[in-house]
């Protein structure tokens, strides 16, 4: 008996996709309407790019601030934590007869949240970043 067995599907693909779709948006509304930087339009594509990137968000748009760079790094380890916990059950053969799929499907979208919530604010007052 194996072990392994791939049960990842198109709809985790769509799911996938939706999440991504909605965050960018959101990046791309929030760097839009919050940097303030002489380079806003270059910041502005770069952090929304960037979306996909998770806790990375916020150093690029902060223009990889080593202040800003250190933090999104610190939060690295924890949102591939959710990914790792959201895609190893795609990939493993549970031992449920019922529900295996919605556990599958509701462990990848808690996997994918807290990538791109695990995100440092995009927008942050110049005052504290140094203070």
């Amino acid at each position: 008996m194996t072990v392994f067995q791939n049960n990842f599907s198109k709809p985790h693909v769509f799911v996938f996709i939706g999440i991504w779709l909605g965050f960018t948006a959101l990046t791309y509304w929030i760097a839009d309407h919050g940097i303030d930087d002489y380079d806003h339009n270059r910041l502005v594509v770069l952090t929304t790019l960037g979306t996909i990137l998770g806790p990375m968000t916020g150093a690029i748009s902060r223009n990889r601030q080593s202040c800003c760079l250190a933090f999104s790094l610190s939060l690295l380890p924890y949102c591939g934590a959710f990914l790792v916990g959201g895609t190893l059950p795609l990939f493993i053969k549970l031992p449920l007869k019922w529900g295996a799929s919605a556990l599958r499907m509701t462990l990848w979208i808690v996997a994918l949240l807290g990538v791109v919530l695990g995100r440092d604010c995009v927008v942050r007052p110049r005052a504290e970043l140094t203070g």
